[in-house]
């Protein structure tokens, strides 16, 4: 038998209530009439419905709320949200007592009933895109509110009574014209948790943190010139874009994580405001004027996420290869020079982003402290030979060339296409995650001829077998063996970068567009069997190396466009899973009607 319980009737096009509906109203509990832009509900019908306790009346587009609805007895949830209705001053609401939620979001309301202050049981109020320009007096008379939203309003100040809301756990203030400070009555919301006052003029939210319950506070886009306080219990905290100068801590904050001060005014940071911050997972400094990283910052031991994009760094810290457990580390649009060794002892490093920088090396390896070394007998990492290495660019003043990063988007060069998309595109976030390659002693001491070795009897390792174990061993532990994504581009590298970069033998995304490359060294490429997207627009370059093409089976991006090749190889042909090839701005001159030898690839 059909149940009658939730009737959903939504964009049917529907002008009045279907008879048959008439038979089961007492069975009807939740009732959705959303999007039926002339539908009426007449009012015997909901008399009839005894037992209906929600309804759902949004994008109808209507002008005034249908007066039968407050005939729902029993109702607790009324949601009347995306229409055009002005005023509810005579669809007497205020009946309806037992009103739990309220959603009124996305109308044109420029005031509400006074009578509303009679849902004693109301817990969830939105009225956020109305026209208000005044805060609802009434609402501070609702003891037992616990979600408030005025989002999207034009509310100029909070009223005292505010204070009064001693349930209040979630305030959504955003879009609004509060200035100044909040009233001395808000440090009475001794129940909230989430406060998000995003898009107002507010210069001065000290009061905040006397709330003994905040976890969520979000200030971006206001007018805050500093913060000298700390929080009890807070999780995360967005002081973005707001003029901030000052930011200092009193006293510990354990619980908080998630920190963003980005777009600010900031130049430095007090020498101990990391020292209260031991479980800080995520840190963003971008767009600010830091001439370097704050002191102290290799002590936030918990730290995933570091970003400082668009300052005036020159340098790293030596104490960043502390973060045992930064997992993203976004530096680009700067003037560092120089990357410290220290940067290879990050062992979860899975996304690093220096593009737009003034870097003419790339760090040597280093050994991470905290892993032992190897034992002597274990042979050495094999490096490229100068045989192998090719013609290098002699020059480390090679002039650089322009890029544009936005939010983390860095494009370079120019891509003829319909797609729209602009040479070669560097983004900075994707998948990380950590892949260990460390050869176990079963596998390093053992060999597949199907017998047992005699007792006492030790076979040598071939010596391919022995360097390939020494890598692994040496590096272990080190962000050899977890970097993914790197972006290099818009720098001044030079072809010695790929002694260092062949080791990355993890990489999915390489970026080393606008540098200075003349040649690719063969093998440089051949350890990157994982790699994805390779892009090495806006060089100098004439060839790549063939063998390295074939191993590279994952390959399905391929920028090469703004460059001096004459030819393609051949061994293009073999990458099997290319899907983006870009070889636009080069020196190509094929004949077409020897398509046999010269397009062979």
């Amino acid at each position: 038998m059909q149940k009658f319980n939730h009737v959903e009737l939504q964009g049917k096009n529907l002008f009045t209530i279907p008879i048959l509906l008439y038979q089961k109203a007492s069975e009807i509990i939740a009732l959705n009439l959303s999007y039926n832009l002339s539908v009426d509900i007449p009012t015997d019908f909901i008399q009839a419905c005894i037992n209906l306790r929600k309804i759902e009346f949004q994008g109808n587009e209507a002008t005034k709320l249908p007066p039968s609805i407050s005939y729902a007895s029993r109702l607790t949830y009324l949601d009347i949200s995306n229409n055009r209705i002005e005023t509810l001053e005579s669809a007497e609401l205020h009946k309806a007592s037992a009103l739990v939620s309220l959603k009124m979001t996305n109308n044109q309301l420029t005031s509400l009933p006074a009578k509303f202050a009679d849902f004693k049981s109301l817990r969830s109020l939105h009225i956020s895109s109305n026209c208000l320009t005044i805060f609802p007096q009434f609402i501070c008379s609702l003891a037992n509110l616990v979600d408030l939203d005025i989002s999207f309003n034009a509310i100029p100040t909070l009223p005292d009574e505010i204070g009064q809301l001693s349930a209040l756990e979630r305030l959504i203030a955003t879009n609004n014209k509060l200035s100044g400070s909040f009233p001395p009555a808000f440090a009475s919301l001794t129940s909230l948790k989430e406060l998000d006052v995003r898009y107002n003029p507010l210069t001065d939210i000290d009061i905040v943190a006397d709330l003994p319950r905040v976890e969520l506070v979000l200030v971006g886009h206001n007018s805050v010139s500093g913060l000298e306080k700390s929080f009890h219990k807070i999780r995360a905290l967005h002081l973005n874009s707001n003029p901030v100068t000052r930011f200092s801590l009193p006293w510990a904050m354990p619980t908080l994580t998630y920190l963003n001060l980005s777009s600010a005014k900031l130049t430095s940071f007090g020498d101990t405001v990391f020292d209260k911050l031991p479980n800080l997972q995520k840190l963003v400094l971008d767009k600010n004027h830091m001439a370097s990283l704050p002191v102290g910052i290799g002590k936030l031991k918990k730290l995933e996420h570091l970003s400082a994009c668009s300052n005036n760094l020159k340098a790293l810290p030596a104490d960043i290869g502390q973060l045992s457990e930064l997992k993203f580390l976004d530096l680009h649009d700067n003037n560092i020079k120089a990357l410290p060794a220290e940067i290879w002892h990050l062992p979860c490093l899975s996304t690093l982003n220096m593009s737009s920088n003034i870097l003419t090396t790339f760090p040597k390896p280093s050994v991470n402290p905290n892993v032992p070394p190897p034992g002597s007998d274990i042979g050495t990492l094999p490096k490229i030979s100068d045989a192998e290495d090719g013609g290098k660019s002699t020059d480390p003043n090679e002039s650089r060339r322009p890029s544009q990063t936005s939010g983390g988007l860095l494009s370079v060069g120019s891509s003829p296409g319909g797609s729209g998309r602009e040479g070669s595109i560097v983004s900075i976030y994707g998948p990380g995650g950590r892949k260990a390659s460390v050869m176990s002693s079963k596998s390093a001491t053992s060999t597949d001829t199907g017998y047992d070795r005699p007792s006492g009897v030790v076979t040598p390792l071939p010596a391919s077998i022995r360097k390939d174990s020494a890598a692994s061993n040496k590096f272990a532990n080190t962000m050899a063996q977890s970097l993914k994504y790197l972006y290099l581009a818009d720098n001044q590298l030079t072809d010695d970068v790929f002694e260092e970069i062949q080791l990355l033998g993890e990489l999915r995304i390489l970026n080393l567009s606008y540098n200075g490359l003349y040649d690719v060294p063969n093998r440089a490429l051949g350890r990157m069997v994982h790699l994805n997207e390779l892009y090495l627009s806006g060089n100098e370059l004439t060839s790549l190396p063939a063998d390295d093409l074939e191993n590279l089976s994952h390959l399905k991006v391929l920028h090469i466009n703004g460059n001096k090749f004459q030819t393609l190889p051949a061994e293009l042909g073999k990458v099997r899973r290319l899907l983006v090839l870009d070889v636009g701005t080069n020196w190509l001159k094929y004949n077409i009607s020897n398509w046999p030898y010269d397009w062979n690839w």
